[in-house]
């Protein structure tokens, strides 16, 4: 699950699948299974996967730890919380610079 929340943001299983492991795992077996999929490498992908999570295992809703914060998720990659969102959260932060004119055919690709 870890793996696949890596490479898609969510949790990619059926409902019927969800369901049996919400009325197969207990609650403390739900809130481990969510830490490790977050600890896993997804901490940044937490607000993608985590609404998904709370519906397939709803009993363990109360028990799961409070969202990372905006400080907390921009500690982890080592910038400010201002570079954070506007990497992040802003729309259009993949944008061309003004000065930007697509380059010229005589310039060398650098490698």
């Amino acid at each position: 699950m870890a793996r696949t929340v890596g490479k898609t943001g969510e949790l990619a299983y059926t409902h019927e699948y969800l369901s049996y492991l919400s009325r197969s795992l207990s609650i403390g077996r739900q809130v481990e299974l969510f830490l490790y999929i977050r600890d896993s490498g997804n901490q940044l992908r937490e607000v993608e996967f985590r609404p998904g999570f709370e519906r397939a295992f709803p009993d363990c809703g109360p028990y799961l730890p409070p969202p990372f914060t905006l400080k907390q998720l921009a500690d982890m990659l080592g910038i400010t919380e201002d570079e954070y969102k506007h990497r992040f959260l802003e729309p259009n932060h993949f944008s061309t610079p003004p000065d930007d004119t697509g380059g010229s055919e005589e310039e060398d690709i650098p490698f």
